[in-house]
Parts: structure tokens; sequence; C-alpha cells
């Protein structure tokens, strides 16, 4: 099973400072991350109270087994990494991962089991954290059998597929990367099923046209959606004066530079526009 970093230190941080400080101040961004991902919260409405308190017992419930299992996955990483470039005392470092993995795949079967939809929640933004994407989607798969109506979910799910296939660089993993986009490209699609103007999703696949599957016609549509949900987003400004510069049409890449260098959510979004816009008017002029 692919792991893309291999983690070096072996005292990690423990899941109460990751998930909510090490004062035990809950992180509210990340409590509301896991609530999302529990039940639907439609564009404008705001996570119940109650909903949070559970997810914060959760939390306390399931830190110690959560921090286990991740300490367990990204030892196993380590070891993965010490044998593609070490070669002494071999046999005895395969002896080491054959004991960690089946410690590992013991733990992993024990939480397949947890039912409480919440467990997995956390396991996910854990597995997120250390950039471990495989293990994290199947946690997301797991919680999509318990609520597969949820489309943050399914934005979740695409996520990791997204980046998991973004990490198979070499040339013969050419085959994986594609199934891996084509199943991100899926999970953004039912997410937009059943929340027609998920932002996220909206973004996430116009992002995944234009830099991952070179297509950037197609993400136009999408980013057009998405302004009409967030107005005033520099991010989907920006994107949508790449499709334009992509396709030749100068005059309307200028156009979105413009309304961010003079309404952009940022100094800097301000500025990285004027910059951008300088540069294309210049084009423009020599073109002419």
């Amino acid at each position: 099973m692919f792991l893309k970093n291999a983690f070096f230190l072996l005292v990690i941080i423990p899941l109460v400072c990751t998930l909510f400080g090490c004062r035990r101040t809950f992180d509210k961004e990340l409590l509301e991350q896991i609530a999302e991902m529990q039940e639907p919260v439609f564009q404008g409405e705001k996570i119940r109270p109650e909903v949070l308190e559970q997810i914060k017992e959760s939390i306390l419930m399931y830190e110690e087994k959560i921090q286990d299992i991740v300490k367990a996955s990204a030892q196993l990483g380590r070891y993965y990494r010490l044998l593609a470039k070490q070669y002494i005392e071999i046999e005895e470092l395969k002896q080491e991962i054959a004991l960690l993995k089946k410690t590992e795949t013991q733990m992993l079967d024990e939480s397949a089991l947890e039912s409480d939809p919440v467990f997995h929640s956390i396991l996910f933004v854990e597995y997120m954290s250390y950039e471990m994407y495989e293990y994290a989607r199947n946690e997301v798969k797991r919680a999509l059998e318990i609520y597969p109506d949820n489309p943050m979910l399914h934005y979740y799910a695409g996520v990791c597929s997204a980046r998991f296939g973004k990490s198979k660089t070499d040339t013969a993993d050419q085959d994986i990367r594609s199934a891996c986009y084509a199943d991100a490209l899926a999970s953004y699609t039912r997410a937009l099923e059943l929340q027609s103007n998920h932002i996220a999703s909206l973004k996430a696949t116009a992002v995944l046209y234009i830099f991952e599957l070179n297509l950037p016609e197609k993400a136009l549509s999408y980013l057009e959606r998405a302004l009409t949900v967030e107005k005033n987003s520099s991010e989907v400004r920006f994107l949508l004066a790449r499709v334009y510069y992509q396709a030749g049409d100068l005059g309307k890449a200028i156009e979105q530079y413009e309304i961010i260098a003079a309404d952009g959510q940022s100094e800097v979004h301000r500025q990285s526009a004027k910059d951008n816009l300088y540069r294309l008017q210049e084009e423009q002029r020599m073109t002419r």
C-alpha cells in the first residue's frame, strides 16, 4: 500500500494537539470539518451546537486509539523508505516490516468494525494531516457507507483520489494516476448531483480539469457556476483568468484581473492581479 512520505519522527505530536491544541481548546474549524462529514450543511446554514458537542465527546473517547493507528501507519512508511535506501541487514528489516504490517492490519481491521462515523471522520482528518491519502480515502468510503448522500463526503473522497493520483509521478504509474483522476471527477460530480451549488466541489472540479487533466475549456462552466455562489471570490476569478488566457482570449482574462485588482479579497490578491494585468496588457499591445 502506497505512502507518499516517510515519517522520520517516532515521537509525533499527540492527536490531542493536532485536533484541538495541547491545552484541550477544541479547534472550531476542525470540529466543523468533522461535523460536515456527518450530515450535509447547505450554503448559509450553521452547524447545530449539539452536533459539535457530540464530536467533542467522540474526540476525547477516540484520541488514543486513533493516535495508535496513525503512528503504526506512519512507522510503516518509514520502514518502506529505509528498505528502499538500505541493504544492510535487509532480512531483519523485512521481518520488522512484516511484524509492523501485521500490527497495522489488525488495528485497521478493528477500526473498520467501529460503527461510529465520527471515529472514521476523526481518523480521516488525521490521515490527511500526514498526507496519507490512500488511508484517508478508505475512511471516507467507510463514512459513505453510512451517509451515502452527504456531498461533503463525496468531495473529500475526490480530494483524496486527486492527491493520491498526483503523487504517482513515475511514467509506469500513468494508469494508476488516470484512474485516480477519474475517480476524483466521479466523486465531485456526485457531490454536485446532491448539492448543485457545492462550492468546494465546483472549484475542485475546475482545478482538476485545469492542472491535472489539461482540459481547461471544461473548467469554464464550473467556474462560472462557482462565481454565482461566491461572487467576490478572487480564487475563482484567478482561475477564470487562467482559462481565458489559455483559450487565447486576452480581453476576458484582462477583465478578470481588473476586477481582482480593484476589489480583490486581500492586498496579496490585488497586487498579484495588477502584476498579471500589466503583463497581459503588454502582451496585448505587442500582438496588435
